[in-house]
This record gives structure tokens, C-alpha cells and sequence, in this order.
């Protein structure tokens, strides 16, 4: 004969017919949200002509023009995410930083296109060189709001949160999803 021992024995905290909540549902992914440190939503490619703007003088001209290469993310830093849930109706406000840029402008994507010197004129030093590449990566950064660069990249992270919420359980016309002010 055999004999079949079967012992039920509590395993202290864990009820396995207790449905997970959805708070715990999100809990256990905020980790690796917050992990993944900053969402890249919008990647732009700009380029740029920077001129030196130096008026002639009776001695000389000189005139530089750089040809600039860059590229800008808008993303968000997901370490300030904040979300409120409300179990009963399966919705969620999640609350998220406002988006902010890195623009990154690599030495070998700067290249002089024009470069003149007239009369007694000095050729440019490296520091006027390097101030008018200030000037150029200055000149992209004003231009980054003009370009929908924050609307595309609120709107890239909507339905990216959009989606992982709704996989976790939640209404999709319960999501609610606001932006801090800085």
C-alpha cells in the first residue's frame, strides 16, 4: 500500500488566492522604471552654420563659418515619478517631471565650411573658436523649443505609460497623466 502525505502549511505573508492589489502591481515595476533612470522620448539631428559677426575694420576683414552637427534628447528623469492610485475605480495619476534636454555636439561634427583673413588682420585663436562654437550649441538650445521638441516627447511618454498601465490592470480612461512644473 501506499501512503500519500500532503501537510498545508502557512508560508507567513503570502496568501495565494489574496489577488494583487494594483498598487503592488505597480510597485513591483517602479524599481525598474526608476532603474532606467531617464526616458528618451525624442532624438533630433540638427545642423547648424555658425558665422563669426565681426565688423570690417580699415586694417582688415577676417570671417569664420562653421558647419555644426548636433544632436539634442528630450527625455525625462524618472527618478521624480510620482503616481497616486485609486484601487477602487483602477485609475492612476501619474505625475511626471518636466522634460529637459541633452544636447551633445561632437568635436569631429564641427568643421570650418569658410575661413578668410584680409590685411593685418590675426587669424582666430582657439579660444575665439571655441566661443563661437558656444555661441552655435547656445544658438540650438534656444531653438530646441521652437522645434515641438517637449510636446513630441510628452507625447512619446503618454503612450509608453499609457501602455504599461493598462498591462498592469488599470483603465485606460482612468489614467491620468500631468507634468510637474520645474
Amino acid at each position: 500500500a501506499m501512503l500519500l502525505n500532503v501537510s498545508c502549511e502557512k508560508i507567513s505573508g503570502v496568501n495565494p488566492f489574496k489577488k494583487e492589489t494594483l498598487q503592488e502591481k505597480f510597485n513591483k515595476r517602479l524599481p525598474e522604471i526608476k532603474e532606467m533612470s531617464e526616458l528618451s522620448c525624442v532624438e533630433y539631428t540638427v545642423t547648424k552654420v555658425i558665422a563669426s559677426d565681426e565688423d570690417s575694420k580699415w586694417y582688415g576683414d577676417r570671417k569664420i563659418i562653421y558647419n555644426c552637427m548636433a544632436t539634442f534628447k528630450v527625455g525625462f528623469d524618472l527618478k521624480k515619478l510620482k503616481a497616486n492610485i485609486d484601487e477602487n475605480n483602477k485609475s492612476i495619476e501619474l505625475t511626471l517631471p518636466e522634460p529637459t534636454y541633452q544636447i551633445l555636439m561632437p568635436v569631429n561634427k564641427i568643421k570650418v565650411a569658410y575661413e578668410k583673413k584680409t590685411g593685418v588682420r590675426s587669424k582666430y585663436t582657439n579660444d575665439e573658436r571655441l566661443k563661437i562654437k558656444q555661441l552655435g550649441q547656445e544658438s540650438i538650445e534656444k531653438d530646441i523649443p521652437k522645434m515641438g521638441a517637449y510636446e513630441e516627447a510628452k507625447k512619446n511618454a503618454e503612450a509608453f505609460f499609457r501602455t504599461l498601465l493598462v498591462e498592469l490592470g488599470f483603465n485606460e480612461s482612468g489614467i491620468q497623466i500631468k507634468y510637474e512644473k520645474l
